[in-house]
């Protein structure tokens, strides 16, 4: 099953201070993906994500923590179905700011963190932040965490999903799908400046059958066994 994506709507955020960052009501179907980037001007990221339908518990993949301690991190989670809010709650005072994606044909039979075939993730002081997802044959997603330069072109073949600044304008989420698998992600931007960067490969649904099956099986001599076969 091919897999799609929409925004969740515009990204939720705070400029400075404590509290919550809400993502408005937004609609999914039982068994989306979704997944949420943060990003924020301290180290570390949110405390905590209360799912917009009250069951789906969110899991946090990674964080990446940049020169001056700023950092972005993404988080996922099935969808149980339902319209309402998403909220990311830290104690920690400073800018943060919440994307969410909405993934309708991921692989979500087994774990969150499975529903991703290959992710990278960097620092770098720079006008060009890339990203390596070599061998990526899935649909992926990159998140540029940017310490507020505008964005001159976005990868090639890329659809942009979020553009917001945050921090009183100076810190900026930007993220994009490629829906035909991107290996080398790569941006550019108005000037050099520090940058979170991820990218993940999206695990679709129902993508071939298991390549060491278990049986029953049966030989004509010794009858029925079990593998599995090696």
């Amino acid at each position: 099953m091919a897999a799609t994506v929409v925004s969740a709507g515009t990204p939720g955020k705070r400029d400075g201070g404590t509290g919550n960052v809400t993502v408005a009501s937004f609609t999914s179907a039982n068994d989306d993906f979704l997944l949420a980037l943060i990003h924020t001007e301290f180290t570390g990221t949110a405390d905590s994500i209360t799912s917009h339908d009250g069951g789906s518990s969110w899991i946090q993949i990674g964080t990446e923590v940049t020169l001056g301690g700023r950092s972005a991190s993404i988080w996922g989670c099935f969808s149980t179905g339902a319209t309402s809010t998403a909220v990311a709650a830290s104690s920690t005072s400073g800018g943060m700011c919440m994307s969410i994606e909405v993934i309708t044909g991921a692989d979500v039979s087994g774990t969150v963190a499975n529903a991703l075939k290959k992710t990278d993730s960097n620092t770098e002081n720079t006008s060009s932040p890339s990203l390596d997802l070599t061998g990526a044959t899935s649909p992926t997603i990159h998140l540029w965490g940017l310490d507020q330069a505008s964005v001159s072109s976005q990868s090639s073949g890329s659809t942009l999903l979020d553009d917001r600044s945050f921090r009183y304008g100076a810190m900026r989420n930007n993220v994009e799908w490629d829906s035909s698998a991107d290996t080398a992600p790569n941006i550019s931007i108005s000037a050099t400046v520090n940058t979170r960067n991820w990218g993940v490969e999206i695990k679709e649904a129902g993508g071939g059958g298991a390549t060491n099956p278990k049986g029953p099986f049966t030989h004509p001599l010794y009858g029925t066994f079990r593998g599995p076969i090696s």
